[in-house]
């Protein structure tokens, strides 16, 4: 392939990434974790993806329009019309947009590594000795390391101090989030950890989502910005949810729009509070590329610290084959997103159908779904069981069982809660 060949590849591929940034602005956070400006072989894509980010970063809209008015103001050899090509041409498919940042970048360190390979060669012809040539070789592969690498290690002395200034000021105890639930909290040390991938697991049935948004709506509530990406279920379901657990309305009431005068009551109490949580719905993100963006551009923008995920199985993974591969990509990925933006992320999760032909139907980690990566990977494990799901006339009718089954950072046990269907509400014991 020659030279020629590949630079029009190069092009052809950020091309395409540009065009995708332009129309779909929310995903630049993720892309430029992956990509930097130097990556562009073109002068031109290199100021246009560096205006893209300014305005992004500046709450600006990217628009053709936006960004003509940045960049001809300054000589740069583009043109309003080859910005607006971009900006018509049709972005690749949002779980297809990661692979071309990827592809943009390797081009880099392709040129990059061709470019050694030439110093190689004129330091050869220039009469240099095998150890001279060796030795800049080496250097000029570090270099390529460098810019390739983004992993930076902290000398410990740092690392001591900084530990050191959380031992006497607290600073561990600002780094988590109480989930006011004391029966809960008393296994965490006082609260989720940021930082932390967490799993909610349990059988359908057994409340998983709505422990998940009872959950956010305490951490909410205490004034920490959280957002919910629901792939299960629509936006208006997870709402009614939150109205439903918070006004103590049916929420079958809310659904089959059946408010009695009391209910209309009891909204109009609360809806005030609940019109000023700091909570986000997201319901359209489906691939893994797009929860991730999603979350890069919520934190960005809002602050975001504590995220629900519900749930892991339905994130769409193209690339793989193997299911057990692809929820073990989503379980990585955002297990290192949680610890790179300094976050909680809360992944809800299935339970295998086995257990449904055990005496006991109480869940173990071994029987989470894809079990192997999901548990090496999550600091915490929760799994949830209600005993009146099996048994109409249980004794522990309105109970569930939260138990802390995995727990990197203390003990593990079982949390007993109150559970009231109607309402879709976790709470405590009374």
């Amino acid at each position: 392939m020659s030279m020629q060949t590949i630079h029009q590849e190069a092009i052809d591929e950020e091309k395409r990434l540009l065009s995708a940034v332009i129309s779909r602005p929310e995903y630049v956070d993720t892309v430029t974790s992956l990509v930097k400006e130097n990556d562009f072989f073109h002068a031109g894509h290199k100021i246009i993806f560096t205006e893209i980010v300014n305005l992004t970063r500046s709450g600006i809209p990217v628009s053709s329009v936006t960004l003509w008015k940045k960049i001809k103001r300054e000589p740069s050899g583009l043109s309003q019309e080859y910005i607006e090509t971009l900006s018509l041409t049709a972005p690749p498919m949002p779980e297809l947009l990661e692979q071309h940042a990827l592809s943009v970048r390797e081009n880099a360190e392709s040129r990059r590594l061709i470019s050694v390979g030439e110093s190689i060669q004129e330091a050869v012809m220039d009469g240099m000795t095998s150890e001279e040539v060796i030795h800049l070789t080496q250097k000029r592969l570090d270099s390529v390391m460098e810019r390739t690498s983004t992993f930076q290690a902290t000398k410990f002395a740092d690392g001591l101090v900084e530990q050191l200034t959380e031992m006497q000021t607290g600073g561990s105890k600002h780094k988590r989030l109480p989930t006011t639930w004391p029966s809960v909290d008393r296994f965490l040390d006082g609260g989720l950890q940021l930082g932390q991938l967490d799993i909610i697991a349990g059988r359908t049935g057994m409340g998983k989502t709505s422990f998940g948004t009872s959950m956010m709506y305490n951490i909410a509530q205490s004034g920490v910005p959280s957002l919910m990406i629901s792939i299960e279920m629509p936006r208006l379901q997870i709402i009614r949810k939150i109205i439903a657990g918070r006004c103590l309305i049916k929420e079958g009431n809310i659904a089959n729009n059946d408010m009695s005068s009391e209910d209309w009551m009891k909204f109009e109490t609360c809806a005030e509070e609940l019109s000023d949580l700091k909570l986000f719905i997201d319901d359209k993100s489906r691939s893994l590329f797009e929860v991730i963006a999603s979350i890069r551009s919520h934190v960005r923008r809002f602050d975001v610290k504590f995220v629900v995920v519900d749930y892991v199985q339905r994130i769409k993974v193209p690339t793989r084959d193997a299911r057990y591969l692809e929820v073990g990509e989503v379980v990585d990925d955002l297990a290192e997103l949680s610890k790179s933006l300094g976050i909680n992320i809360m992944l809800l999760s299935q339970i295998n159908r086995g257990v449904e032909g055990r005496t006991s139907k109480r869940p173990a980690i071994s029987d989470l779904s894809e079990s192997g990566k999901i548990e090496e990977a999550a600091s915490r494990i929760f799994l949830l069981y209600r005993d009146d799901y099996y048994d109409y006339d249980s004794r522990d009718k309105g109970t569930a069982e939260v138990q802390v089954a995995k727990n990197r950072f203390g003990a593990t046990g079982t949390a007993r809660m109150a559970f009231v269907q109607d309402y879709t509400l976790f709470g405590e014991l009374v």
